[in-house]
């Protein structure tokens, strides 16, 4: 959890909820800063082989993001691809094209 906030620089709190921290089915609690507000998110933990791939689930406000992150290292270069599935209630489907700027800006 510690070295989270260099990648995830909008965690504000995180807690294992149950579980063993990292492996796949343990659960988190985080609290992350997503556009001047602080989100409260579950975080399923679904595959965890390092260094090569890490997967998990994030549950927050009828929102789901199901992230896969692959990295292939190359001398002193790390290569990241993030694949991400996300569900969202109908409402925000409406809304998607309004709020796609501000998830860019949020992950850019």
């Amino acid at each position: 959890a510690a070295l989270r906030a260099q990648w995830q620089p909008g965690l504000r709190a995180y807690r294992t909820l149950d579980g063993v921290p990292g492996t796949p089915g343990a659960r988190a609690e985080l609290v992350v800063q997503l556009g001047g507000r602080p989100v409260v998110m579950i975080e399923t933990l679904l595959e965890q082989s390092p260094p090569e791939r890490f997967s998990a689930s994030y549950a927050a406000e009828g929102v789901v993001n199901i992230v896969h992150n692959r990295f292939t290292g190359a001398g002193d270069a790390t290569g990241w691809l993030l694949e991400s599935e996300l569900t969202l209630p109908p409402l925000l489907v409406l809304m998607g094209p309004l709020v796609a700027p501000l998830f860019r800006q949020q992950f850019d």
